[in-house]
């Protein structure tokens, strides 16, 4: 469940669930399902994972970030594979910035002619980074451990593999990408 929320009921982290339902991140607010049910938060700390981390889900992501404003998202042990489909497995879109930080092991796999983890200048020109800045307890790493995974490749990753004729991150097919940012983790794109 997500959120404990403060005295004025704004959530201050939460841990939502792909494999139970899509989920969509507006800025700092979430839509998720719970036992089946649409449900919606506000939360400046949102982690977004798979319940049963061996299994796949066909459910997706989408995250907006309007302009002059930033959507902050950890990716801990996402498992999407959309691959019999035509839609992306997570999908980043607005003017403003998105941050993903990764946690564990992340696969994201798309169908169609979608990106694996996709980024459509049609769909808004704002910033995607994609970073590796804090362990699994959320604590930032310090700039030895950065170095001493990045050496040996056993930094917290995210694998995203592109549907038909599209890129692994990026654009969809026949489409434009622009402001991606690769600034840690161990990151595999496959077109």
């Amino acid at each position: 469940a997500p959120a404990f929320a403060d005295a004025y009921g704004i959530a201050l982290y939460g841990t939502y669930y792909v494999d139970r339902g899509n989920v969509t991140v507006n800025g700092n607010h979430v839509t998720y399902y719970e036992g089946g049910e649409k449900k919606e938060a506000d939360d400046d700390d949102i982690i977004i994972t798979n319940e049963d981390k061996t299994k796949s889900t066909t459910n997706n992501i989408t995250i907006n970030a309007d302009k002059d404003k930033t959507a902050n998202v950890t990716l801990d042990g996402v498992n999407i594979d959309v691959g019999g489909t035509n839609k992306a497995a997570l999908e980043v879109t607005g003017n403003g910035t998105t941050t993903i930080e990764l946690n564990g092991k992340n696969t994201l796999t798309s169908g169609g002619t979608h990106a694996g983890l996709e980024k459509n200048d049609a769909d808004g020109t704002g910033s995607l980074i994609i970073k590796d800045d804090k362990d699994s307890n959320g604590k930032d790493k310090t700039e030895a451990q950065k170095k001493e995974e990045t050496e040996n490749g056993t930094g917290d990753s995210l694998t995203a593999n592109g549907g038909f004729e599209a890129a692994g991150i990026g654009s969809g097919y026949g489409k434009d990408t622009s402001y991606i940012e690769i600034a840690g983790g161990k990151v595999e794109a496959v077109g």
